[in-house]
């Protein structure tokens, strides 16, 4: 199931416990965003897992909508001195379920850098090989 919701507007309750895969797109790039190989015109910006997605969104959108690092990591990317680097409501979260979401989502990140030949703006390590 491909589920895809305005990060902002996005409730709780409809977010799967489940594990899974999930996307942070921006629109803000109207002529995609400039990678080594080419522009990505999907606006991907980050790709991330976990084993219950709920939590694991909710907590993203909290970190990135109070500059909360503590609460997820890719905060510290994307504000920058007390800046966001891009608007919050140019946003957009989609997540896939898959049981074996790690997998799945070191096979994302790596079909990502042969494609555009870097990782998402947001990701900061490449993942260890499958």
């Amino acid at each position: 199931m491909n589920n895809k919701f305005l990060l902002s507007k996005i409730q709780e309750n409809i977010i799967s416990n489940n594990g899974g895969v999930y996307f942070l797109k921006s629109n803000y790039f109207k002529n995609g965003i400039r990678r080594f190989k080419k522009n990505d015109t999907t606006g991907l910006i980050y790709i991330g897992q976990s084993s219950n997605l709920k939590r694991r969104i909710n907590n993203l959108k909290i970190s990135l909508q109070n500059n909360k690092p503590e609460i997820h990591n890719i905060a510290r990317v994307y504000w920058q001195n007390d800046m966001p680097l891009l608007p919050f409501d140019s946003l957009h979260i989609e997540y896939i379920e898959y049981e074996d979401f790690r997998k799945k989502e070191t096979q994302l990140i790596l079909k990502y850098i042969m494609e555009f030949g870097e990782l998402p703006l947001l990701n900061l390590q490449r993942p260890k090989t499958i």
